[in-house]
């Protein structure tokens, strides 16, 4: 096997494994497969018939694809019954995939998990996905590292929501795309929102109080401003379809996260035009900072979580340091497998000779995420003192002085 937990996939009539390679719209439909995972000694710890397709997005024209695996009765089990996560206190789940490392799938690997265990340290109780690293073979063909993560669906909400009905569950992903439930909710709140003055009608904010679970939200922003994440549409929230439920939201797919040190997350995911570069609605965060005492409340909550976690460049570099070793023994079986097989789609100048791949990955994390880490207390300090308008008083009263920029290794 190897030095990593392994996970066989297979997909039963559809032999060559070369299958999978393909996106089209046959390859995105379920599959019936077979879904095993061994430690890295050989020891089987599941074996069960699921529902197998395709995941992703743009990281679908990478070769090396991601795959979703779902329990469903008619397979053999409507769960699969094991901890993949031990920093997690579930004992089974609907879904899990197998990730490619989606957009960051020809960088480093590992920058959208890495995110989700830095908010790990946190006392946010945010959802977002745990992570674990596995090798994965495909009908029997070494398929490579991956990362192992939990699905966020209806029913993984409802596992850590308590919830007993995963189908009362209201889940939207972008400004109003439904995965389950419904949309009509959240699109009464936003035209209330826009209807309403939150900064001088009292009454209406606390009905957007009752509505909203701020504390959640503000937590959302704060660690995608401070990530500097592009990636504004792809975005999920929810809440239970019930009188008195508030809208919360979910962290997930950090991909573009951690990308540049001098991304401003202010601008990025307020800018009055619109978030991101296709202008994604923020509506209610804009609102919600016109009210001078929530913008009071988000800043010293951001710079309570930049102070005591977020700046603290030494222990994220270290957790970076853990993650690398994990999965660097593999990495060169890996690049044998897919070096030269990267969409430009995806990555310009990744090399297709696999030493010189490895060589490639191990200096993207070594050299320019490093130096991304180093620098982002300095920059995200500067884009949060402009974006607000604050002095360097204030900003000394919420963030602590400004770091010394030490990105350069």
């Amino acid at each position: 096997y190897g030095t990593l937990p392994s996970n066989q996939l297979k997909s039963p009539p559809f032999d060559e494994a070369t299958y999978w390679i393909v996106k089209d719209d046959t390859s995105l439909r379920e599959k019936a497969g077979n879904f095993e995972m061994y430690t890295a000694e050989g020891e089987q710890l599941l074996n069960q018939g699921v529902a197998v397709q395709l995941h992703g997005q743009f990281s679908l024209d990478l070769a090396q694809k991601s795959f979703r695996i779902t329990a469903k009765a008619k397979y053999g089990s409507e769960t699969l019954a094991y901890p993949f996560f031990e920093d997690r206190p579930f004992t089974e789940y609907k879904a899990v995939l197998l990730r490619n490392g989606g957009n960051d799938g020809a960088y480093t690997r590992i920058i959208d998990s890495l995110q989700s265990k830095i908010v790990d340290w946190t006392d946010s109780e945010i959802i977002h996905m745990a992570s674990t690293p596995v090798i994965v073979y495909l009908n029997g063909e070494y398929w490579g590292h991956y990362n192992l993560r939990e699905r966020i669906n209806e029913h993984s909400i409802a596992a850590y929501e308590g919830w007993s009905d995963p189908k009362n569950v209201d889940l939207i992903k972008g400004d109003n795309d439904v995965l389950n439930g419904s949309y009509d909710n959240y699109g009464e709140l936003l035209d209330f929102v826009e209807s309403h003055d939150l900064a001088t009608d009292a009454e209406a904010l606390q009905t957007v109080l009752d509505w909203v679970d701020v504390d959640n939200y503000f937590d959302f922003m704060i660690f995608e401003m401070y990530f500097g994440n592009t990636d504004t549409g792809n975005i999920k929230f929810y809440r239970r379809n019930a009188e008195g439920e508030k809208w919360k939201w979910i962290l997930f797919d950090l991909d573009w996260g951690l990308y540049n040190r001098n991304n401003d997350g202010c601008f990025i995911w307020l800018d009055p035009d619109g978030s991101g570069s296709r202008n994604f609605d923020n509506t209610l965060i804009r609102a919600l900072l016109e009210v001078p005492e929530l913008e009071e409340k988000f800043l010293t909550r951001y710079g309570y979580l930049y102070q005591n976690f977020l700046s603290d460049t030494d222990r994220i570099l270290a957790l970076m340091d853990d993650m690398v070793a994990e999965i660097q023994p593999e990495m060169g079986l890996h690049f044998n497998r897919w070096a030269g097989e990267t969409s430009k789609l995806i990555a310009f100048d990744p090399p297709s000779d696999p030493t010189a791949a490895y060589n490639y990955w191990y200096n993207r994390i070594y050299t320019y995420t490093y130096n991304v880490i180093r620098a982002r207390p300095y920059y995200v300090w500067g884009h949060v003192q402009e974006w607000f308008e604050l002095s360097d008083e204030e900003m000394t009263a919420y963030f602590g002085p400004r770091p010394e920029n030490t990105e350069d290794r």
